[in-house]
């Protein structure tokens, strides 16, 4: 009886894992993930003043989908969402750092510095601080933002990346 019950539920958590997706329930976020990019892509890779809305929009998406995803493939079609939105998130904060550029370089500080190392962006040492390229940057984090947006597209439609 043990063994049937064992062979059950292993079963069980295969079919979860390898569960198909529900691509209605992930048509919104993306049209929040879209509208971002389509900002970014208007505006020069800018962003336009409404851009912070769309942002919170896209967060908000994100957010009613957790606890509603059923198995590992949803799973990570929401993990790819949330990881465009904080690449969309950091855009964001190094595009407010403009006023501190100096040279188009702007000083890295507090949370700055780990989100600086963990996307990789070229840092350079002068004065004691450390430096990065701000559109450099700001380029980074949309390119990675839309790398994961494409990523959740393609996992949502069952495609796999060339």
């Amino acid at each position: 009886m043990n063994r049937a019950l064992s062979v059950c539920v292993a079963l069980g958590c295969v079919a979860c894992g390898t569960a198909t997706i529900d691509r209605a329930k992930f048509q919104a976020v993306d049209r929040a993930g879209q509208l971002l990019r389509q900002d970014v892509s208007a505006t020069g890779g800018m962003g336009s003043p409404r851009f912070p809305e769309l942002l919170q929009q896209f967060h908000a998406e994100i957010t009613a989908l957790h606890g509603r995803t059923h198995g590992r493939n949803e799973a990570n079609v929401l993990k790819a969402y949330a990881a465009a939105n904080d690449s969309y998130r950091y855009f964001l904060r190094f595009q407010a750092l403009e006023r501190d550029a100096v040279g188009g370089m702007v000083l890295l500080s507090g949370p700055n510095r780990p989100i600086a190392s963990r996307y990789g962006l070229a840092i350079e040492n002068r004065g004691g601080g450390r430096w990065v390229n701000r559109k450099t940057a700001m380029s980074m984090f949309i390119e990675r933002a839309d790398a994961e947006l494409t990523n959740a597209t393609r996992l949502v439609n069952g495609t796999t990346p060339k």
